[in-house]
């Protein structure tokens, strides 16, 4: 047991795809340098800041997701992994939303520097708090599919690649159904109303943690390529 202990530990760590980590960094990096030396924005410093935060790294959160759980799902030893005994919610659902909250905690540190900053740098700027919700109800929302898809496909890849797909259906139409559109904060659609979209993100995403929950704990139908 003690062996079977350390193996599950391994995995746990992202420090296996170092890359994956530090991609949705870059980008946040890339982002606030372009809010702080765009000076075409200089009185609409704050809309640069939602349209930069409020797009690319609203998704990258599924990298992290995707990659945590590729040694399991796509690998040739997914099959002996998925033999083993673990806690289906502690590396399941539980793991996803401790991954998530770190993500958010990353996005806010990176958001609120660009804020400072560009007050430093006498940039016009005013924010409202209530709508700090938008962006974590998103965060966990393309979380959440991330996990989703990659139970579904098994495949990196292809999880990746239909959360592009999706995301960029979303955003183009700058619309989704039943008002599930995680763009608003960003790209906002002026017949939605802010409850209408909060409530509806809040909504699909219980649904999908207890989707991911349910197929998390079918072993079967995990090792059903």
């Amino acid at each position: 047991m003690e062996h079977i202990s350390r193996h599950r530990k391994l995995p746990n760590n992202i420090k296996n795809n170092i890359i994956a980590f530090f991609i949705p960094i870059i980008i946040m990096i890339l982002c606030m340098l372009y809010c702080l030396f765009s000076p075409n924005y200089s009185n609409k410093y704050i809309t640069v800041i939602r349209s930069s935060f409020g797009m690319i790294p609203i998704i990258t959160v599924s990298i992290w997701i995707v990659y945590i759980y590729n040694y399991l799902l796509d690998s040739e030893a997914n099959e002996f992994l998925l033999s083993m005994p673990y806690n289906n919610f502690k590396f399941g659902i539980f793991r996803v939303f401790k991954l998530t909250i770190v993500y958010i905690f990353m996005f806010f540190c990176f958001l609120f520097l660009t804020i400072v900053l560009g007050k430093l740098m006498n940039k016009n700027i005013a924010i409202e708090f209530k709508n700090i919700i938008l962006p974590i109800l998103s965060i966990l929302f393309f979380s959440n599919i991330s996990f989703l898809a990659m139970l579904i496909t098994k495949n990196s890849i292809a999880s990746l690649f239909a959360i592009s797909i999706i995301s960029a259906l979303l955003f183009s139409n700058r619309m989704g159904p039943f008002y599930i559109y995680p763009f608003q904060w960003a790209n906002p659609n002026p017949y939605y109303t802010y409850s209408a979209v909060v409530n509806s993100i809040l909504l699909i995403n219980i649904i999908l943690i207890l989707l991911n929950d349910i197929l998390f704990k079918n072993r079967e139908f995990l090792l059903n390529k």
